[in-house]
C-alpha cells in the first residue's frame, strides 16, 4: 500500500489552473468525505485563487490516505476514524472537522419503502429478512469488514455485529470495496439494501432514497440531539508539520465558509479539532 501510494500522483486531478507561485495540496483519503472537501477546495480557490492548488489523488480509502501522507505523497488525508497509535507515533496527526449522519439506503424507485426499524436492519444482514413489503428480494450490498462503515454499525449492538458477520459469510451478495462503488452498487441493484453517509449522498447527488431509522430521518441535528444514534466522524490527517498551503485550506475549512458549505452537505462542523 506504501509503495502504490507514492506513484498515484500522477493520476491524480487538479482544480483549474492558477498562478505557477501557487502551492499544491494533494488530498487523498476515504471516498465519503471526497465530494464535499472538493466543493470546500473549489471554494477555497474562489476566495483565495494564489494560496495553493488542489489535486485529488485516486480514493486510497483512511488507511491508505493515511499512508499515503506518512509517506509524503499526499498532504492531506481525508479520515473516517481515529489514529491509529502505530500511526500517530509515525507522525500523522489529526484533526476531526466534521461528523455525517450513517444512513441506510435502496435504489430510487425502487421498493415503496421510507423508514427500517433498526431490528429489521438486524434481521436484514442476518439474511432472516429477506422481502421487501411487496415480495420483491431484498439485495443487501455489503462493505470489508475493515470499513469504517461497516465498523460503525457493528458499534451499535452485539446482535448488529453478529449480522453483518453472518452477511460477510452469505454467498451472492454484492461486495463494495469503496464508497464509490458501493453507491453505484446502490443505485443499480433492483431492491438495494446498504448503508451511505448523508455527506457523501447529497455530496455526490446520488440517485437513492434515505430510510428514516426507527422513525427519525437522517440529519446532523438528529444525531446531535441522540435521536439518531448511527454516525461517522471525518477528520484531516496530516504529518506533524503541514505544509502552509494544507494549513491554509484546512483553516478555511473550519471557517464560516467552510463550515457552511458542511452544513449544506449534511454534515455537522466540529470546531476545535475535538
Amino acid at each position: 500500500m506504501l509503495a502504490a501510494a507514492a506513484t498515484l500522483i500522477a493520476a491524480g486531478r487538479t482544480l483549474p489552473a492558477r498562478a505557477s507561485s501557487a502551492q499544491l495540496v494533494r488530498i487523498t483519503g476515504t471516498g465519503s468525505a471526497m465530494g464535499t472537501v472538493r466543493e470546500l477546495a473549489e471554494a477555497h480557490r474562489r476566495r483565495s485563487p494564489a494560496v495553493a492548488e488542489v489535486q485529488f489523488l485516486p480514493n486510497l480509502g483512511t488507511t491508505g490516505g493515511i499512508a499515503a501522507v506518512l509517506e509524503s505523497a499526499a498532504d492531506v488525508a481525508l479520515a473516517a476514524r481515529p489514529l491509529k497509535d502505530a500511526e500517530r507515533a509515525a507522525g500523522a496527526r489529526e484533526i476531526a472537522y466534521a461528523r455525517t449522519p450513517l444512513a441506510f439506503a435502496t435504489k430510487a424507485g425502487g421498493p415503496a419503502v421510507r423508514a427500517v426499524a433498526m431490528d429489521d436492519v438486524v434481521r436484514i444482514y442476518a439474511g432472516e429478512l429477506a422481502e421487501w413489503p411487496d415480495g420483491k428480494p431484498i439485495r443487501v450490498v455489503r462493505r470489508p469488514s475493515s470499513d469504517m462503515g461497516y465498523i460503525a454499525l457493528a458499534a451499535a449492538s452485539p446482535a448488529m455485529a453478529d449480522a453483518l458477520a453472518a452477511a460477510q459469510r452469505r454467498p451472492g451478495l454484492v461486495t463494495a470495496g469503496t464508497d464509490q462503488d458501493n453507491a453505484e452498487a446502490l443505485e443499480a441493484v433492483h431492491g438495494s439494501f446498504g448503508a451511505i453517509t448523508l455527506a457523501q449522498f447529497l455530496s455526490e447527488q446520488r440517485r437513492l432514497t434515505l430510510l428514516a431509522l426507527d422513525g427519525v430521518e437522517p440529519s446532523p441535528r438528529a444525531v446531535a440531539e441522540g435521536r439518531y444514534p448511527l454516525s461517522v466522524t471525518f477528520r484531516f490527517v496530516t504529518r506533524a508539520e503541514p505544509a502552509p498551503a494544507a494549513a491554509a485550506f484546512m483553516e478555511f475549512a473550519a471557517g464560516p465558509e467552510g463550515g457552511a458549505i458542511l452544513a449544506g452537505l449534511g454534515q455537522e462542523p466540529i470546531g476545535g479539532g475535538a
